[in-house]
């Protein structure tokens, strides 16, 4: 059975398996952070006796896992759950790991006061890029970043200040990326 009980580090995406029931059509299985089963992160049906999560658990956090068998008859008990605890990472062998993409994303945190970051990322990091914020009339405030990316994804810094170093006013801004074959805006919240 996988993951075994008390595994530590274990894929934020991680494959559970079991013993097949000779009597089985299919398997119920459930995921929760509690070992009552009260808060369920899956409560999903399987026709094989594995599955493969697509979705992401929470990074270093203890999590609880069984597994029932269904016939067209009944389903059994739930297995013995099992507690593992998940590690800050994902799983390189899974083949549904999305493609790289272009994708400016929200800033964090926002609203905010005065700073906050501004992530994006690239399908193609070999190419310049640009990270502007204007104001609601369209007004260019900050040129954030000019160049080209370090990587395909980067996270930059807003310190709520103008091109010229002052403070930014309480309000609405817009941030843009633009690259060769990119370009996204925006809405992010300055509270003072």
């Amino acid at each position: 059975m996988s993951p075994p009980h008390y595994a530590s580090n274990v894929p934020r995406n991680p494959q559970f398996s079991w013993n097949t029931s000779a009597l089985a059509e299919s398997y119920w299985l459930q995921v929760a952070s509690d070992p009552y089963f009260s808060n369920l992160a899956i409560d999903t049906p399987s026709n094989e006796n594995s599955f493969n999560m697509q979705s992401m658990l929470a990074p270093n956090t203890i999590y609880y896992w069984r597994v029932a068998a269904v016939n067209s008859y009944s389903s059994s008990n739930y297995s013995i759950s099992r507690r593992f605890t998940t590690g800050d990472y994902v799983s390189n062998d899974d083949e549904l790991l999305p493609v790289a993409q272009n994708a400016l994303s929200q800033n964090y945190p926002n609203p905010f006061n005065p700073n906050t970051q501004i992530s994006f990322s690239l399908k193609n990091p070999n190419q310049t890029v640009s990270l502007k914020i204007f104001n609601t009339k369209g007004q260019l405030i900050r040129k954030l970043y000019q160049g080209p990316a370090s990587g395909s994804r980067m996270t930059l810094n807003w310190d709520g200040k103008d091109d010229h170093g002052n403070a930014t006013s309480s309000g609405i801004y817009l941030y843009r990326l633009e690259s060769e074959e990119f370009s996204q805006t925006r809405k992010m919240l300055l509270s003072k």
